[in-house]
């Protein structure tokens, strides 16, 4: 006779008596079990009497095959056969007491004065401890799972606990079911005070299974946490597998457990046996973990480093994700593991999840590494409408967040991103709005009617915003020109009953923006638009401003534009502080119409991709504008490619012209002519001005790589600032207003005029400056260069520029 496999027949057998003790009739009996008839024709030759011991459904069932003469073939038995019967078996074990009853009627002594039935009867499972975990392990449903410990408790050894523990996390998980529900079952509270008094008899496999499900299930429960992990200190890190020791490291980082010793201990032991024996996964696991407990180990990053990129073949989406997350958490950079990456995801992007695009865009952002061939397919890919249609809220806040801070502009993938949230305003919680918020403010991208959409929204999510958020928004409104809305009036209220002082240099500099932007405009528009700013909150963040407008560098591109325009006799000023010391502009002429000021962008003023001005390029030409400034902008991408000195001179010569100042078509003349050029050209400085190719690698600025030996150093040094400043060696300069006009000889400020009005101002911003942080002068403090008291010292001025940059100082 065909026999099927031994769990399905007992399974059977106990799912006819499990249904004949609910009240089902004799029919519907024996159709749950009819699959299973002839498996019971190992016992034909059982006795009455033993029959008579047995339920009623199972006599019946026995009689039909002892009486079936020859065997008849029945139908292969299915997983699918296997399951239903597996489910019905678990929803029959909701009632007390039905495990007991199935383990008595398999022949297990589960009640100390139980007589044991005929030895015929027991099954291959004679240590009912084996049985139990079998049991378990079968369940399909969580709940069956608490209803088996709930009957067989007492038999339940640390492998059975542990195994119940496991089981039941990843049925909750798989089945979708809130974490909180499982938690509250008082069923499981029993399970997790079993766990005590058996977790010192549990081996390291146990150990791992048991850690996996509390932080998969988020448990909380100190007791509970801390006797596994001292658990886990107690055991031989030699004595865990590979996969033991990733799960746990997985577990530790999810539960947020900084156990420092444990975290050396399972490192020294991977490094120790070698992380070729580690899978992908493992590997991801402990750089995952590392970055969630904030644990830094270089040895042990560098050989991850060459793990990764010698075995990049055999890595998943999943684990690439994870790996460039933890490299961005710990500020871990290799140009190499990156470069083997980036190789990888553009083979490899089409099959990463939606999450994982996110994280992986996620952490180039926070790394601010750039590959514009990868910033590419990432566009491709979130512009696709199958993905935009399973991202969720935080998938597209973080997507474009990352376009932002990495000064990537989307061209292709903008407006259905847009829309996208627009789609999922009402998921969005305080942190994503406001991010979306700042990142289409940095892209200078307006949304249009995203805007009205996240209004209603980001009203109803204050409460729960932080200050980051807060001040996030109100930038991101400001920039967007979006002060009419209602919540703009509501962050600002809500600003002010922050508590200043706990706000770090970025959000004091944001919220300042905002409202100097919010003051301009309302003096533009009296009657169109009216707010309610804060007075006190405004002078504060104005006083934090004003610490950050002295700490500016003179890059070597500004210089060369200084130069210049020196070499044409334009009289200006570098640096120029505005009176009520709000801004530092890169260089100022005064012109026919008013006050021009020069800036000089370079490439961090503009996307890199289509070089528009980001957010704050555009919010700083508006307030200057509003605040009666002429603006004319020198773009890297213009000036760079000039190569010689009458180019220079002929480009700048067409923007001042812009505004009213235009230099005499004869002394331009004479500028070009070659003596002037050829001694023009011994003079002028040499400084490297840049490249217009795209970037690839990290963006960082150089005053980063300064070591701390150097910023000590910076700190100590005595204070040598540009401030206005009017070349010796320039007599006059020409203009011609408006056409028509007769052109006339403005006489050019003394140098020592501007000397002592920069040793004013650079007494006071050394007393200043003796007030700042060390930690502050890192976040917002390049160098600072000021014109020297005497025009013989101008071969100083930019000593400190080439203390910072290690490059040879030039001469103005």
């Amino acid at each position: 006779m065909r026999r099927c496999s031994a769990h399905s027949t007992r399974g059977c057998r106990a799912l006819r008596s499990g249904l004949r003790h609910k009240g089902h009739t004799r029919l519907q009996c024996a159709a749950a079990g009819s699959a299973n008839e002839a498996s019971e024709g190992d016992f034909a030759t059982e006795t009455a009497p033993q029959r008579a011991g047995m339920p009623q459904l199972q006599r019946v069932t026995q009689r039909r095959s002892e009486g079936a003469g020859k065997p008849r073939s029945l139908p292969k038995m299915t997983a699918k056969h296997d399951e239903a019967l597996q489910r019905l078996q678990d929803q029959a074990g909701r009632e007390p007491g039905y495990y007991t009853r199935l383990l008595v009627g398999e022949g297990y002594e589960v009640h100390r004065h139980c007589s044991t039935p005929d030895p015929r009867l027991r099954k291959k499972y004679r240590d009912i401890r084996y049985r139990v975990n079998r049991l378990i392990s079968l369940s399909l449903d969580w709940q069956a799972v608490l209803n088996q410990f709930r009957d067989l408790r007492p038999f339940c050894t640390a492998i059975n606990t542990s195994t119940a523990l496991h089981r039941i996390a990843k049925l909750s998980k798989m089945q979708h079911v809130p974490a909180s529900t499982v938690l509250q079952e008082p069923c499981f509270i029993e399970l997790q005070d079993h766990v005590l008094l058996v977790i010192d008899k549990m081996e390291p496999r146990q150990l791992a299974n048991g850690i996996w499900a509390l932080a998969t299930l988020g448990e909380t429960r100190q007791d509970l946490l801390d006797a596994y992990v001292d658990a886990i200190l107690q055991a031989d890190p030699g004595q865990f597998k590979q996969q033991e020791l990733s799960i746990i490291m997985w577990a530790l980082g999810t539960l947020g457990l900084s156990e420092t010793e444990i975290l050396a201990r399972f490192i020294a032991e991977a490094l120790e046996r070698g992380l070729d024996t580690f899978e992908a996964q493992g590997m991801s696991n402990y750089v995952w973990a590392c970055a969630c407990l904030g644990h830094m180990d270089e040895r042990f990053m560098h050989a991850m480093s060459a793990h990764v990129q010698e075995h990049i073949a055999d890595y998943a989406t999943q684990a690439v994700s994870n790996i460039l997350w933890g490299c961005s958490v710990l500020n871990y950079y290799n140009q190499e593991l990156y470069a083997t990456m980036a190789e990888f995801m553009l083979e490899k992007l089409p099959d990463f999840v939606e999450q994982e695009v996110s994280n992986t865009m996620l952490a180039y952002a926070k790394m601010e590494y750039i590959d514009f061939a990868v910033m590419e397919a990432f566009e491709r890919e979130v512009s696709r409408p199958d993905r935009l249609r399973r991202f969720t809220s935080q998938a597209l806040s973080n997507i474009l967040w990352s376009f932002a801070t990495l000064r990537y502009y989307p061209t292709r993938a903008i407006d259905a991103l847009c829309e996208a949230v627009w789609a999922v305003a009402h998921a969005l919680n305080a942190q994503e709005i406001s991010n979306v918020v700042w990142a289409l403010a940095r892209l200078a991208h307006h949304p249009g009617r995203v805007l009205a959409v996240l209004d209603p929204h980001i009203i109803a999510r204050m409460p729960d915003m932080t200050r980051q958020a807060i001040s996030n928004s109100l930038w991101g409104l400001a920039t967007l020109q979006a002060m009419r809305l209602p919540s703009f009036q509501m962050l600002l209220d809500s600003m002010s009953e922050l508590h200043i002082t706990s706000m770090n240099i970025m959000q004091l500099s944001q919220t300042f923006q905002a409202l100097l932007l919010a003051k301009v405009q309302q003096e533009q528009q009296p009657g169109r638009l009216r707010l309610r700013i804060d007075e006190e909150l405004y002078r504060t963040v104005a006083r934090s401003w004003r610490l950050q407008v002295c700490a500016t560098v003179v890059s070597s591109f500004q210089a060369d534009v200084s130069a210049t325009l020196n070499f044409m006799g334009v009289p200006h000023s570098v640096e120029y502080e505005t009176e009520d010391g709000l801004f530092s502009l890169d260089i100022v002429v005064h012109g026919p119409r008013g006050r021009v000021a020069i800036e000089v962008d370079g490439p961090f003023h503009f996307t890199i991709n289509t070089r528009q001005p980001t957010g704050p390029t555009l919010i700083r030409r508006r307030a200057l504008t509003g605040m009666g400034w002429m603006v004319v902008s020198v773009p890297f991408y213009d000036y760079f490619p000039l190569n010689s000195l009458t180019s220079k001179v002929h480009y700048l010569a067409r923007l001042l012209a812009m505004v009213g100042i235009v230099v005499l078509p004869e002394r331009l003349e004479q500028l070009s002519s070659a003596d002037a050029e050829a001694k023009a050209a011994a003079d002028a400085p040499a400084l490297p001005l840049g490249s217009l190719e795209l970037p690839r690698g990290r963006l960082k600025h150089e005053i980063a790589e300064l070591t701390k030996r150097d910023q000590k150093a910076l700190l100590a040094r005595e204070d040598v600032l540009l401030g206005q400043y009017v070349p010796a060696s320039c007599s006059g300069w020409l203009i011609a207003a408006e056409a028509g006009q007769q052109a006339h000889t403005a006489p050019a400020k003394r140098c020592s005029e501007a000397a002592g009005r920069s040793a004013e101002r650079s007494g006071r911003r050394w007393r200043l400056r003796q007030k700042r942080t060390q930690a502050d002068l890192a976040h917002v403090a390049q160098a600072r260069v000021v014109q020297p008291q005497a025009s013989g010292e101008q071969d100083q001025a930019f000593d400190l520029c080439a203390f910072i940059y290690g490059k040879k100082a030039a001469r103005t």
